[in-house]
């Protein structure tokens, strides 16, 4: 661990178990999470999150963003990648399924719930589960195409492959092709 990992890892120790949970939570979301963001991901009410930041925010783990829109960041990256590193790729595989879980029925975080389901798509076995994540994996590449983040909407687009039913062909030719079409544009 760097200079800075290394004090953060026992400051993220020196936490109450469920703040580090939500830590872990907020890893997996970003360096940088609206607070209504972070409350749908985690089922819970907004005071139970405010307090499980509380002991996150006086340890100097995470900053609060006040305004309009509030949100929580990581300090800095180290701190949200020492949190990251703490979950074993089972325990992360399953945190952030359940997160994408959470988030899917949520009309506008559909961005976020598809990105949660990207990393973890191989885990989805219920058919109706994996043709709403293509729902929200397809609708997530529309709008990276529209600023042109390529690289993603490719991503996003792959991981939509892997979970249509190989019988729908046209669903398949579709998401094939936009994602020919994303690799030409990088």
């Amino acid at each position: 661990p760097g200079p800075v990992a290394a004090p953060a890892v026992a400051r993220v120790d020196a936490v109450p178990a469920p703040t580090r949970q939500l830590l872990e939570t907020m890893a997996c979301l970003g360096g940088r999470v609206e607070l209504s963001l972070l409350q749908a991901a985690t089922g819970e009410p907004a005071d139970l999150v405010d307090r499980l930041l509380a002991p996150a925010l006086e340890e100097g783990l995470l900053a609060l963003e006040p305004g309009e829109r509030p949100a929580v960041r990581f300090r800095h990256d180290r701190i949200r990648e020492a949190v990251f590193r703490r979950l074993d790729p089972a325990e992360r595989r399953e945190l952030r399924l359940a997160i994408a879980r959470r988030l899917a029925p949520v009309p506008e975080l559909f961005a976020a719930a598809a990105e949660q389901y990207l990393p973890v798509a191989a885990e989805v076995d219920d058919p109706a589960e994996r043709r709403d994540a293509v729902g929200l994996l397809r609708r997530a590449a529309g709008q990276a195409a529209l600023i042109g983040d390529h690289a993603l909407v490719e991503a996003l687009l792959a991981a939509a492959v892997r979970l249509v039913d190989p019988a729908d062909t046209g669903t398949l030719v579709e998401l094939r092709t936009g994602g020919h079409a994303a690799l030409f544009s990088q």
